[in-house]
């Protein structure tokens, strides 16, 4: 009698509990219709808000509370500006509140794409927290640890994800194993077995490469090492390198150490580029021409050209102070003429004498 009065309560209370979830769920629904259908930023928020507060304890709450949190912090309607450190607040709860682990998947398929879309929002709100501290709030330091716990996050899925594919066992077949012409029916989880075989073999190779992250994963780890860059402050090209190697150092083999590196090989072709540039600019800085340097010569700065002086006079026309050196020609025929009409001259003279003794 005891035992079925028990299971009378238990049965009521099940009962009560799926009532009391559907209609949680009813009214979750209906808040976030009228959160799409809102006008402005703040209304949208306070429908997301309730919202929560109709669906407690939900895992699938974080990606209400990061909708919040983006909205708040980069979004503006009119007379509602931009609230960063209350989106903190909402990206600190997302760090704090949900496990990253329970969010991990090992590949797509089977509610993969979701739980990775979901994991992603631990590694963007760690981001995000890090630029606010870092750029807003000015805390440098506070911002460079939101950003390291995000490679970590990266880092933590990435090892796992590596060792997961590379000890996953090959695909079996459903029997009957061979069909006609000796091609593989269908089998595993109902896709092509030749198919499920294929990609068994690439997750195997890119466990190998440790190429086992998908595009946003490879997003969000480019966009971390850039920022966890940027805490320290604008930097000169040759100082660049610094951060990054603590990055290499921390995460090896990483998708985070790979991103780095190209940051310095980035940052040391720069500096030569520099290098380089104020190299020429001393050289041409020794004289306007220089002559070519043969092999085993050094360079000797060639002497301009002369140019003649120049003077301005009174009413701004500029003359040359040697333009006698242009009237050369014109000298030449005067003195030709003056030649001339002195031999004319002789021979009249002359003439006229010889003519008076006759």
């Amino acid at each position: 009698m005891k035992a079925a009065i028990v299971a009378v309560v238990v049965l009521l209370v099940l009962v009560r509990l799926s009532l009391g979830e559907d209609a949680d769920t009813n009214e979750f629904a209906e808040l976030m219709g009228q959160a799409q259908s809102a006008t402005d930023r703040d209304s949208k928020v306070e429908c997301l808000r309730r919202a929560l507060l109709a669906r407690p304890g939900n895992v699938d709450n974080i990606a209400v509370e990061f909708e919040i949190a983006s909205l708040l912090h980069t979004t503006t309607s009119p007379n509602q500006p931009t609230r960063p450190l209350v989106a903190l607040d909402y990206y600190d709860r997302i760090l704090t509140t949900y496990k990253y682990e329970d969010y991990y998947a090992s590949r797509y398929g089977e509610g993969g794409d979701w739980m990775k879309l979901r994991q992603s929002l631990f590694v963007q709100s760690a981001i995000q927290a890090g630029c606010i501290h870092n750029y807003v709030l000015k805390e440098p330091e506070k911002g460079r640890e939101y950003l390291y716990k995000a490679m970590e996050m990266l880092n933590s899925t990435f090892e796992r994800r590596k060792a997961d594919w590379a000890r996953e066992p090959r695909p079996e077949a459903s029997p009957p194993e061979l069909a006609d012409a000796g091609r593989w029916k269908t089998g595993g989880d109902g896709g092509a077995y030749e198919y499920q075989v294929q990609q068994w073999m690439q997750r195997q190779k890119r466990a190998q490469e440790g190429d086992v992250f998908e595009r946003t994963e490879l997003l969000n780890a480019e966009i971390a090492v850039k920022h966890y860059g940027l805490t320290y402050g604008p930097q000169p090209p040759e100082l660049v390198p610094v951060p990054m190697r603590d990055i290499i150092a921390a995460f090896p083999g990483t998708p985070m150490a790979a991103i780095a590196q190209k940051h310095i090989d980035r940052a040391l072709k720069m500096a030569t580029e520099k290098i380089s540039k104020e190299s020429d600019n001393a050289v041409m800085s020794v004289g306007e021409y220089q002559e070519p340097m043969p092999m085993g010569r050094s360079v000797i700065p060639v002497s301009p050209p002369a140019t003649p002086a120049r003077k301005v006079q009174a009413n701004g026309e500029v003359m040359k102070e040697n333009a006698s050196q242009d009237d050369r020609p014109i000298a030449w025929a005067v003195m030709a003429c003056v030649a001339v009409i002195f031999v004319c001259g002789i021979g009249c003279a002359l003439y006229f004498m010889k003519k008076r003794r006759q």
